[in-house]
């Protein structure tokens, strides 16, 4: 059977397969990484997915990405992977932001997440972590967007769990044994699935964009 790209990727997306899930992720966010050119980030806002006997007929990619996220089912690898495309997407695309504002539950998904106990292991100070960039960056690339707007995305954060946590989370990211690690490492080199997570694309990515995303 012929399969384009895109289809090939999209199966993988909603896979229960761990490292098609994640591989499929990071295929979504090297086609549409680069900061300057936001073309190919709107034209996926765009696309609307329809897998046969599936629940999820009839969803945006923006949309089956939040539902994948949520999915409390979903692997830390498979979340690594969403957060990290989203990341990408929602970068220096303010119509991405105001789409991803846009749907239900996300931002209070989002907080939930930075919220939980600080003392979890790696993998979970990860999933804050990047939870906390990408409401970074619905702060910083819009003013209101329906009932949202960046003061009162801040006044939830300062209700939730304080500024300066809130920091501190955000700091733990590149401090990640996985962010350094991938930092070290143009090429991308796995051992075992488990080592799935951040890649060298991603973390110059978030070298560039770390000093505009301030709360």
């Amino acid at each position: 059977n012929h399969h384009t790209l895109g289809s090939l990727l999209i199966n993988g997306y909603v896979s229960n397969d761990v490292v098609a899930s994640w591989c499929s992720s990071s295929g979504f966010s090297c086609l549409i990484g680069g900061h300057f050119d936001k073309t190919h980030k709107e034209e996926m806002l765009k696309m609307v997915i329809s897998i046969d006997q599936s629940s999820i007929n009839g969803k945006t990619l923006m949309e089956l990405s939040t539902d994948l996220l949520k999915n409390t089912s979903s692997s830390f690898h498979t979340c690594v992977g969403i957060l990290v495309f989203l990341y990408t997407w929602l970068e220096n695309c303010s119509l991405a932001v105001e789409t991803f504002v846009s749907i239900e539950n996300n931002i209070s998904y989002l907080i939930s997440q930075v919220c939980l106990d600080s003392d979890t292991d790696d993998r979970g100070r990860l999933i804050q972590s990047l939870c906390a960039f990408v409401l970074c960056l619905c702060i910083s690339s819009y003013n209101k967007i329906g009932s949202y707007s960046n003061d009162s995305i801040k006044q939830l954060i300062c209700k939730e769990i304080n500024i300066k946590s809130f920091q501190d989370i955000r700091k733990r990211l590149s401090e990640s044994e996985f962010y350094v690690k991938a930092f070290q490492n143009p090429q991308l080199k796995l051992a075992t699935p488990d080592e799935m997570a951040l890649t060298y694309d991603f973390t110059q990515l978030h070298e560039y964009t770390t000093s505009s995303t301030e709360v």
